[in-house]
């Protein structure tokens, strides 16, 4: 029996190349002989430069930059063929920062553009930023600040590219801009930049954000002065708290499937055509699960070729489960949310275990 393991990450708990290899421990109790492959999988999330790292030849660069709130700080990118794969949460993820300190008033994408900056200066041809894991809601501003925009208010002073500032802005300048190379933004949601679904509305309380209308103010008012209707209007805009509009309304950026950027990386169709099981899964296979997330491409992977795909999650929804063979959860073996991220490995191997595989 062949089996394809390739899973994403249990954010917050387990890497996708952990995940990977606890589920080949637990599915090993059973069948033993099986010839097992491991081919962690990242969505245009966190951990994409990862992957990139993984099956690509290139090296590691490591740049001085700033957090979410402008702290001084060194993160990495990873480069190959002349190529930036850059994570946005590397500098401006939700995890730099303590829970008491989130406020996406006061966050900003500055970081990541410190990062792309280097980069560019580096020479390479290419950057492709992985959105997801952010800390901030502030449409891209900060990122478009440190490539030469400048928002201003009614008296022409500059702004500070927050929210709190931003919602001030009256005019957006580009005299200053640097030369860009190709952009792509590799997203893993489908969400709009504004209203009910958007930036602020889905992704904003998770960050703390409790007055999500004013928040979406801001944003509407960035668009509305900076003509960037268009951007704001592509499916996957709201990604990273809007950076994925920034991206392609400042950066002229092209948005892509971080998944599907990965499967092609990595070649993950035909490992899947020559496998007979595939396993798959994340720490929440939910309705976001749906809308580009890596499991969910997975499965229509797997099902283009009659393939059965198991699952093993944190938690699931209904409307995930019913797209994969089986799914094993750590919380419905009865363990706590705080059980699940304190020991998630050794959870994962042991369902893992239960997982009813026959070809």
């Amino acid at each position: 029996m062949k089996i394809l393991i390739c899973p994403d990450k249990f954010k917050g708990s387990a890497t996708a190349n952990e995940v990977a290899t606890a589920i080949e421990k637990g599915v090993r109790r059973n069948h033993p002989d099986a010839a097992v492959q491991k081919l962690p999988i990242a969505d245009g999330g966190e951990g994409f430069s990862a992957v990139a790292a993984e099956v690509l030849d290139g090296k590691w660069v490591r740049c001085k930059t700033v957090d979410a709130l402008y702290r001084s700080m060194e993160a990495e990118y990873y480069v190959s063929n002349n190529t930036a794969y850059i994570d946005m949460s590397a500098a401006c993820g939700i995890d730099k920062l303590k829970t008491s300190e989130y406020n996406p008033w006061l966050t900003s994408t500055q970081g990541t553009g410190v990062m792309m900056r280097h980069a560019m200066e580096a020479g390479v041809d290419k950057i492709i930023v992985g959105l997801g894991g952010s800390a901030t809601n502030d449409g891209g501003a900060g990122m478009a600040h440190e490539l030469g925009y400048r928002f201003l208010d009614i008296h022409g002073a500059e702004l500070e590219p927050t929210p709190a500032e931003l919602i001030h802005c009256v005019k957006i300048t580009n005299t200053n801009i640097v030369k860009l190379p190709e952009i792509i933004a590799a997203c893993d949601v489908s969400n709009l930049l504004l209203g009910e679904q958007g930036a602020s509305a889905i992704y904003g309380p998770q960050k703390g954000l409790l007055d999500v209308s004013a928040m979406d103010a801001v944003l509407q008012n960035l668009t509305i002065v900076g003509n960037g209707a268009e951007a704001a209007d592509t499916a996957g805009s709201g990604a990273a708290g809007g950076l994925a509009f920034g991206l392609m309304h400042y950066a002229n950026a092209e948005l892509k499937s971080g998944f599907e950027l990965v499967s092609e990386m990595i070649d993950l169709e035909t490992h899947i055509k020559k496998s007979d099981v595939v396993i798959t899964g994340e720490g929440s296979l939910d309705a976001q699960t749906l809308n580009g997330k890596g499991p969910h491409g997975v499965a229509l992977l797997a099902g283009k070729y009659s393939k059965p795909v198991y699952a093993v999650a944190g938690r699931v929804e209904d409307c995930a489960r019913k797209c994969f063979t089986q799914v094993e959860t750590l919380m419905e073996q009865g363990h706590s949310l705080e059980e699940c991220m304190d020991n998630a490995v050794a959870l994962i191997e042991q369902v893992s275990a239960s997982l009813n595989i026959g070809v």
